[in-house]
């Protein structure tokens, strides 16, 4: 399937899943997501956490209540590496950009 290889999902991914006004991209981001969180080898970052809330709550119409945000980013943490961005990290990133 994808070996041991391990798959970053951006907040843009994550948001679709609950876009009603995008019904395509809504399917292809569940379809991601039904493939890749059961492995474990899914991952996301603090970054994404709070990008996510905010999309959730004030950016999506209709918004997902907060307390339903607040689930959904601990139900990700526990199915997902969540990686805490460092500024070692975000130096890694722009040396391999």
């Amino acid at each position: 399937m994808r070996g041991g290889y391990r798959a970053f999902f951006d907040t843009n991914i994550l948001a679709y899943i609950h876009d009603e006004g995008s019904p395509q991209k809504r399917r292809f981001a569940r379809e991601l997501l039904a493939s890749w969180f059961p492995t474990g080898r899914m991952v996301i970052s603090t970054q994404v956490l709070q990008e996510l809330f905010v999309v959730l709550t004030k950016k999506l119409s209709p918004p997902v209540p907060s307390g339903d945000a607040l689930k959904e980013l601990e139900h990700l943490n526990l199915g997902a590496k969540t990686v805490v961005v460092t500024p070692e990290i975000v130096f890694k990133a722009v040396r391999v950009h």
